[in-house]
């Protein structure tokens, strides 16, 4: 395995559950990794800006954000260390993000843009983005596919980008949903898994059967690089 990566195939850090845009509950998906021989596994569900827009958007179904909730939960199911982060969004040019989900701010975190959610000008994400990363550095956990075609990602200035992250020791991750779909940057993304210092292989899962595709499709591909 390349020596940037910092988890092993036993653990996945980007997983959406039914509270964001998934089908599966928690109870759900922690039942399966446990079945897969998963060890440790973030739940890491949209900020609450990126669910407000894509409810008004009808993107997803309202009484998911209204009546699922992670407050008090706990494994019971097996013994699967399961974690909490949320996928942040950055808003606008003027640097805001939404740190929160459920309605309450969470301490891990991936940092992302999303189209839909980001407000301003596409051209202006990747300085935007840099700039938060500059301001919430402390905080972020993770960056969130930043060679994705699909979400702004076209604009930005990736030897930057990764420059700053290594800078502050903020790891990129490798997203499995990103790679499997094709909608990436190819150049873009091979830079940061030839250049990040640290690198998180994640699934980005939006249903169960893209945690086991992961164990293979993303360390294949780093196998053969």
């Amino acid at each position: 395995m390349k020596s940037n990566i910092i988890n092993d195939s036993y653990s996945d850090y980007h997983i959406h559950s039914l509270f964001s845009d998934w089908v599966s509950t928690i109870e759900e998906i922690t039942q399966f990794a446990g079945i897969i021989w998963m060890k440790e596994i973030a739940i890491t569900d949209h900020s609450d800006q990126a669910v407000k827009v894509w409810i008004e958007q009808n993107k997803i179904t309202p009484w998911w954000w209204a009546k699922y909730s992670l407050n008090n939960w706990e494994n019971v199911r097996n013994d699967v260390n399961v974690i909490f982060w949320v996928e942040w969004d950055i808003l606008n040019e003027n640097g805001d993000t939404c740190l929160d989900s459920q309605w309450h701010p969470q301490r891990f975190t991936i940092l992302s843009v999303h189209r839909r959610v980001y407000e301003s000008d596409p051209t202006t994400t990747w300085k935007w983005f840099l700039a938060a990363i500059e301001r919430y550095h402390q905080q972020i956990d993770c960056i969130g596919h930043p060679y994705s075609k699909k979400q702004n990602w076209e604009f930005i200035d990736i030897k930057a980008l990764v420059d700053l992250c290594n800078q502050y020791n903020i790891p990129i991750e490798f997203n499995h949903s990103v790679l499997e779909s094709g909608d990436y940057i190819e150049e873009n993304m091979i830079y940061v898994l030839k250049n990040a210092k640290r690198i998180y292989v994640n699934s980005d899962a939006h249903n169960l059967a893209q945690i086991r595709q992961l164990r293979k499709s993303c360390y294949d591909f780093l196998e053969n690089m």
